[in-house]
């Protein structure tokens, strides 16, 4: 959470920076039609408090359970979530097929065209990536509903 608080700091700051050089900033996902567009990638993983270890991993290596139920848990409430996390019109652009942005719940290892993409790691490092392919203006509000979403399955156990 700190470090969304980080990037706001940043993004206020380049766009003040901005005004005094005359210029506009913008953290729009697509602010220009028919140009490519940009996105902020987050990756998400769940760590023991007692033992600090990844708990989407098991002590062999393999993927835990716990880990296939975040999946599963972002696959479900995720879509659901979407009007929080793309609040404007513009956010929709990036939404649609063919513009470098997943428009599906799948998944996969190390697959760019899946929402929830599963990157290369070591087991204490393991990890689900999402894209997030809209800007907001508060980046915890694409924190919050994707651990969420995550976690949920952790609470109906």
């Amino acid at each position: 959470m700190e470090l969304a608080d980080q990037v706001f700091m940043f993004k206020r700051t380049i766009r003040e920076a901005a005004l005094k050089h005359g210029i506009y900033a913008t953290f729009m996902a697509k602010p220009m039609q028919g140009q490519a567009g940009s996105a902020m990638h987050i990756h998400q993983s769940v760590v023991d408090i007692k033992t600090g270890e990844n708990v989407f991993s098991n002590p062999d290596g393999s993927p835990s359970k716990e880990f296939f139920h975040f999946i599963g848990g972002m696959q479900a409430f995720i879509p659901k979530a979407l009007v929080m996390m793309a609040p404007y019109v513009n956010s929709y652009r990036r939404l649609t097929p063919d513009m470098a942005a997943p428009v599906n719940t799948a998944w996969g290892y190390d697959n760019r065209t899946t929402a929830f993409r599963v990157p290369v790691s070591d087991p204490n490092a393991r990890r689900l990536e999402t894209a997030s392919r809209v800007r907001m203006p508060i980046p915890i509000w694409r924190l919050q509903p994707r651990s969420a979403a995550g976690c949920s399955v952790f609470a109906t156990r």
